[in-house]
């Protein structure tokens, strides 16, 4: 994926009516159904890595969590899925995945900040608001 595909798909996300990013807090009612059990591989596109590594160059390789300097070393998908579908391939960085160091990264995925969906883990488990918007303050903040 070339830098300039991912850089300027960085855009404000859509707006529900309350002034929150619509494509994060409106989970789709009815979920997809997981093929054969839970293949956790269909979040992630073959050209994962690529996709990883250029959201880390966009941040200069920093966390993306408010207020932390340390260096980025994973990339967080803060959902799986929008109003679209999955977006395995389509991650819009800042958006849907941000570059966090191995602590934000522990701590995005916390009883605390990460939704568990009973009713299809693979694709329906994302971050809370809160940490979502903590998240995107850190990326906007760059």
């Amino acid at each position: 994926m070339k830098p300039e595909v991912l850089e300027s798909a960085i855009a404000p996300p859509e707006r529900s009516n309350i002034g929150i990013p619509a494509l994060y807090t409106q989970p789709q009612k009815l979920d997809p159904a997981p093929r054969s059990g839970k293949d956790y591989s269909i979040r992630y596109a073959d050209n994962w890595t690529e996709i990883s590594r250029e959201c880390k160059r966009l941040n200069n390789y920093k966390c993306c969590y408010s207020g932390c300097c340390q260096k980025s070393t994973q990339t967080h998908h803060a959902l799986y899925f929008d109003k679209l579908g999955s977006i395995a391939g389509r991650e819009i960085a800042g958006v849907h995945i941000f570059p966090l160091c191995d602590q934000h990264h522990d701590e995005a995925h916390s009883k605390s900040n990460w939704v568990r969906s009973h009713s299809n883990p693979v694709l329906n488990n994302r971050n809370t608001t809160r940490f979502y918007l903590n998240l995107r303050q850190g990326w906007q903040g760059r």
